[in-house]
C-alpha cells in the first residue's frame, strides 16, 4: 500500500525480495481488486475484503496493520452544520475496511440507522471534502496531515472521531485495517517459499521500527516539502500503529467478522 502506515513494511522491500518478485503499489481498494482478479499472488489487503473472500485467499497471520486505540489516520470529521437528513456521509473509494468500520461505528455507537453514504474519489484537501457534504471520512496521509493541523489549532468547530479508538472503546479489541493474504492456488503450490518470505518480512519490519532513522531519511529525501516531522512519524509508527499478529489479533478478526455481518 502506498500510504505512510506501510513504510515500516515496505522500506527496502524491493532490495531484499527474491528477484522472481514483481512489485505493485496502490491504495487498498486497488490491491484488493488486483488480488481478486489474479493480477497479484500475495498482497496486503483490506481486512473487510479478506473476510468476504476467505474461500479464495489464504490468510498469512504474521503481520497486520492495526491499532489498539487512537490511530490518527482513520478519522470521521464533521461540521456542526452536518445534517443527516440532508447530507450523505462522504467516504473515499480507497479503503474498504475504514468505510465498513465507519458504518458500524455510526450505526451501533450513534444509533444512526438512516444515514446515507456516498463514495467519492480523489480527496485532495479537507476543505474540498467539507465543501458540500459537511463531513468526511479521512484515511491515510491526508487524515494524518489533518490531525497534525487540527492539533495545532486549525479547523476550529469541527468534531473529530478517531475510528480505531471508537472501535477499541466499544469492543476492547484492536482493529485490523489490513492483513496479508495469498491466492490459495499460489499458496498451495508455494507454501514453504511464502512462509520463509513472510518470516523475512516480519524480521525486516520490526528491525525498521527498532531503528527507524533510515526510514526518516528516506521519507525526508522523497517528500518535498515534507508534511510530517520526525517526532510525529515516530509516534505514528511506534505508538499508534501495531504491526504484529498475535492471539489478540485473531480474536479481534473474529469480532470484526461478527460485527460486520450484522
Amino acid at each position: 500500500m502506498s500510504f505512510l502506515n506501510t513504510l515500516p513494511m515496505r522500506y527496502n522491500i524491493e532490495s531484499t525480495m527474491p528477484k522472481c518478485f514483481k512489485h505493485h503499489y496502490d491504495v487498498p481498494t486497488g490491491l484488493n481488486t488486483a488480488l481478486l482478479q489474479g493480477d497479484l499472488d500475495i498482497s496486503l489487503v483490506s481486512t473487510a475484503v479478506y473476510l468476504q473472500n476467505k474461500d479464495q485467499w489464504q490468510l498469512l497471520p504474521s503481520l497486520s496493520i492495526s491499532s489498539y486505540g487512537p490511530v490518527h489516520s482513520v478519522l470521521w470529521i464533521r461540521q456542526k452544520s452536518f445534517d443527516p437528513t440532508k447530507h450523505a456521509v462522504q467516504c473515499p473509494d480507497s479503503s474498504a475496511s475504514s468505510e465498513a468500520l465507519l458504518r458500524y461505528i455510526l450505526t451501533h455507537h450513534y444509533d444512526a440507522h438512516s444515514l446515507r453514504y456516498e463514495t467519492v474519489s480523489h480527496q485532495k484537501s479537507v476543505s474540498q471534502c467539507l465543501k458540500y457534504a459537511h463531513n468526511a471520512l479521512l484515511i491515510g496521509d491526508i487524515a494524518l496531515k489533518f490531525y497534525a493541523e487540527w492539533q495545532a489549532g486549525d479547523y476550529e468547530g469541527l468534531e473529530v472521531l478517531d475510528l480505531a479508538s471508537a472501535w477499541h472503546n466499544l469492543t476492547g479489541h484492536p482493529f485490523l485495517f489490513g492483513v496479508w493474504c495469498a491466492r490459495k492456488p499460489f499458496w498451495q503450490a508455494n507454501q514453504r517459499f511464502i512462509e520463509a518470505w513472510m518470516n523475512d518480512l516480519v524480521k525486516q519490519t520490526f528491525a525498521n521500527l527498532a531503528s527507524p532513522q533510515a526510514m526518516y531519511t528516506a521519507y525526508f529525501e522523497k517528500a518535498k516539502p515534507p508534511m510530517f516531522s520526525e517526532e510525529l512519524l515516530s509516534e505514528y509508527w511506534c505508538k499508534h500503529l501495531d504491526y504484529s499478529f498475535t492471539a489478540a489479533h485473531h480474536n479481534a478478526l473474529a469480532t470484526i467478522e461478527t460485527c460486520f455481518k450484522r
